[in-house]
């Protein structure tokens, strides 16, 4: 389910990180957001509203586990693909447990990406459609 409208947020405290996925992602057609750190990603997320966050576990200051519970505060429905340089199992289970739709292990290839990304908005498409249904 392609909606060139969809909005990503991509949140890493790597701005080389960050400009990849941007390009990745604009050439698909998304608008893209940019965030490098937790203060500012919560407040785009009030601010923006997106329809997707693609974040990084690790980060300085609040973390990525941190920013995706009170992301999911702020939006429920919100799917949330973490993007790990450590595959750690503690860090995978605990990103699931708090509503992690997905993760990627970088270095990532752009087709896992992609994919990861269409899955997750094709959900989110489907779950607005259930909620506009009378």
């Amino acid at each position: 389910m392609k909606n060139p409208s969809w909005r990503i947020l991509v949140v890493d405290d790597e701005p080389a990180v960050r400009e990849m996925l941007d390009r990745l992602l604009r050439r698909e057609g998304y608008e893209i957001l940019q965030a490098g750190d937790g203060q500012q990603t919560l407040a785009l997320i009030q601010q923006e509203r997106p329809d997707l966050l693609l974040l990084d576990i690790k980060m300085p200051g609040l973390d990525g586990l941190e920013i995706l519970r009170r992301a999911k505060a702020l939006d429920h429905q919100l799917p949330v693909v973490m993007v790990t340089s450590d595959a750690l199992a503690q860090d995978v289970v605990a990103a699931m447990r708090a509503g992690s739709y997905d993760y990627l292990v970088k270095p990532f290839e752009p087709a896992d990406v992609l994919r990861s990304v269409q899955s997750a908005l094709t959900d989110r498409g489907l779950h607005q459609t259930v909620q506009r249904s009378p």
